[in-house]
């Protein structure tokens, strides 16, 4: 017996199932079905435990809220998270990172970014190019300085 696959389900959704699955997030959080996948608008993960996030994360193009929060052993965030342009909230506290995303700048609609116990050394020039950040958090962290560019945001 043969099961059709389902057309409609694309390479990118199975891989953010599966990943789903590995760390046993639940359907609330993370939505099995395609029209929820892709009507999702926030995404809050706080102290799962998850060491990883797939790629295929940035192609969730509706979300407004990402929080990865106390996620303690996840040491990056790829840079694919650089799609979620409707992206208006960031939070990113209490996860070993040592770097951020290299186009963080694309998140034009940007309000809120949180860095908070980090082990940052080196903040980005481009944090000047997201216009619409009104906050930004960055206490517990390595940082010697912040670059110039920073006085450039408006908001």
């Amino acid at each position: 017996m043969t099961i059709k696959k389902d057309p409609t389900i694309k390479p990118w959704m199975e891989e953010l199932w599966a990943w789903a699955d590995k760390f046993e997030l639940s359907e609330e959080e993370l939505p099995r079905d395609i029209d929820a996948l892709l009507a999702l608008t926030e995404l809050n993960l706080i102290e799962k435990n998850i060491t990883k996030l797939p790629e295929s994360i940035g192609n969730l193009k509706n979300l407004k809220i990402l929080n990865l929060s106390g996620n303690y052993e996840l040491k990056s965030v790829p840079d694919s998270i650089d799609n979620l342009i409707h992206l208006e909230e960031l939070h990113l506290d209490y996860i070993p990172l040592k770097n951020l995303p290299k186009n963080l700048d694309n998140l034009i609609n940007l309000k809120v970014l949180n860095l908070n116990g980090n082990e940052l050394k080196v903040f980005p020039e481009s944090i000047s190019q997201i216009k619409s950040l009104k906050i930004l958090s960055l206490g517990s962290n390595k940082l010697k300085t912040l670059p110039e560019s920073i006085s450039e945001l408006i908001n």
